[in-house]
């Protein structure tokens, strides 16, 4: 017989004991940390603590089960009898297993869907012992893209020249998409901030966040060679930034469809807001 179908009866018929034993002596001291903070695709520990009993330790059923953020339903992460290899379930399948001689859980490649709430529950069934206790995964998501009228992030290449006439007023755009928790956008002519006209949230079907900022630029002829950057702040929760950037022409016009769009876009805001 393999050692999937023991863990299996075994797991059966601690199941059947803990169903017919109504009593329960006593209550765990279960030891979960309330909250965890995660990142797309990284991994998190929650921590599953307590004292074993004297007389039988090992006689025991160890369950993770999760609560997922903003859902009713519960489903089961992970769940070991005795000394038997845990049985990992459904979409955590490759992804969780027990750490030590205890439950903590390790998570890996983590998705925007784990975030919730997850109950650490243990019980010694020969010493009608049980305790549970509960860990609130939050999970953030680096913006996917920022770019300004579309120009892309910062890439090792270098800033991309794009002219602007000296004297005349334009508003760039600024958009980074699918963020977690919604991202603050921060413009810098070179090493100064400059302060932004309007910033617009909007949220996805997947609980991610795109943020829309608009700066209002006249440029000067002082300014040619200076960058433009736009950069994303998701503080407190992620540490991680992306940023796109642009370099300032103002000693020539460039007759290419990159400096004929961005003129049409200053006088569609230039329309929209009058």
């Amino acid at each position: 017989m393999s050692s999937t179908k023991v863990n299996v009866i075994v797991l059966l018929k601690v199941i059947v004991v803990v169903t017919v034993l109504s009593a329960v002596n006593g209550e765990i001291d279960v030891q979960t940390e309330s909250d965890v903070d995660g990142v797309v695709l990284s991994s998190a520990e929650l921590q599953c603590r307590f004292e074993d009993p004297e007389d039988h330790p090992v006689q025991r059923v160890l369950n993770w089960y999760m609560q997922p953020e903003g859902e009713s339903e519960i489903e089961q992460v992970i769940s070991m009898t005795d000394t038997y290899d845990p049985i990992v379930y459904g979409r955590f399948a490759g992804r969780a297993e027990l750490l030590g001689v205890q439950a903590d859980m390790h998570i890996t490649r983590l998705e925007l869907s784990d975030a919730g709430v997850y109950t650490c529950e243990v019980y010694f069934y020969a010493d009608k012992e049980t305790g549970s206790g509960n860990t609130n995964l939050h999970i953030s998501q680096l913006v996917d893209q920022i770019s300004i009228l579309g120009y892309g992030e910062t890439r090792d290449r270098g800033e991309s020249s794009y002219y602007f006439p000296p004297g005349e007023p334009n508003s760039l755009q600024c958009e980074a998409t699918m963020g977690k928790p919604a991202a603050k956008l921060h413009w810098y002519k070179g090493l100064n901030e400059v302060q932004q006209h309007g910033e617009t949230i909007e949220e996805n079907v997947d609980g991610t966040f795109n943020t829309i900022s608009l700066l209002q630029f006249t440029p000067e002829d002082s300014d040619h060679g200076e960058v433009l950057k736009c950069e994303s702040d998701q503080q407190p929760d992620l540490d991680l930034t992306k940023a796109a950037t642009i370099m300032i022409n103002t000693n020539g016009a460039v007759t290419s469809a990159i400096s004929v769009t961005l003129l049409a876009f200053s006088l569609m805001v230039g329309h929209l807001t009058s």
